[in-house]
């Protein structure tokens, strides 16, 4: 279910922890003020980029403004370019995703990732899978049907990436080493010993990934 709130379009999902809060954003609704701080960004950025970066830092801070009870501009947010941003002073853990044209935005008291992409993206999907994905993966994913497999490769690379979201600390390569456990509803990290709860949903034309423990 979306309801519309002040231009932010909070997401409620039954089947989600009850504690995590979704927003989705069109990217066709204009930019609203951003803090000085992040204003200085504007000399070292693209016009394009310093666009989406006014953007997303925008509406992430209205959106948690709504949770949070804090005004806008006095969200402890540290929100570079290029970097994952993260709040301060114990006021929870935020991800972002962005895809086509629309931008999604999560909150939860506890370490959390998403990733959302279109559900008919198009990609080289067995050269994905050979190359990145565990051998248990592949032997699922073989079984799959022409016409389903495309799909469920792009599934896995939505939790792998998830997954790798929810990481507080990671590597580049880490990414590579998530499997998940479909039927078990779970992502492993063998050599760092990481285990978090995943969720898949679909929503409209798009599939939406979390990775989040209570």
């Amino acid at each position: 279910m979306i309801r519309n709130i002040q231009n932010s379009f909070v997401l409620n999902i039954n089947s989600l922890p009850k504690e995590i809060r979704l927003w989705i954003y069109p990217r066709n609704l204009p930019l609203i003020n951003i803090t000085k701080e992040e204003m200085k960004w504007k000399d070292k950025l693209s016009n394009h980029s310093y666009e989406n970066f006014c953007f997303t830092r925008g509406y992430l801070r209205q959106a948690l403004s709504e949770v949070l009870n804090i005004e806008s501009h006095k969200i402890p947010l540290i929100a570079e370019p290029g970097k994952a941003p993260f709040l301060k002073n114990n006021n929870g853990y935020i991800s972002i995703s962005h895809s086509d044209n629309k931008v999604f935005f999560a909150w939860a008291p506890s370490n959390i990732g998403i990733d959302i992409e279109k559900n008919d993206r198009i990609f080289q999907a067995k050269k994905i899978m050979e190359k990145y994905y565990h051998p248990r993966e592949k032997k699922y994913l073989r079984k799959a049907t022409p016409s389903s497999f495309q799909k469920e490769v792009l599934k896995y690379w939505i939790i792998k990436e998830a997954a790798y979201k929810w990481q507080h600390k990671k590597e580049t390569t880490d990414f590579f080493q998530w499997e998940w456990i479909k039927e078990s509803k779970i992502a492993i990290h063998y050599k760092k010993d990481l285990k978090v709860d995943t969720y898949f949903q679909h929503l409209d034309n798009y599939f939406l990934g979390i990775a989040y423990k209570s």
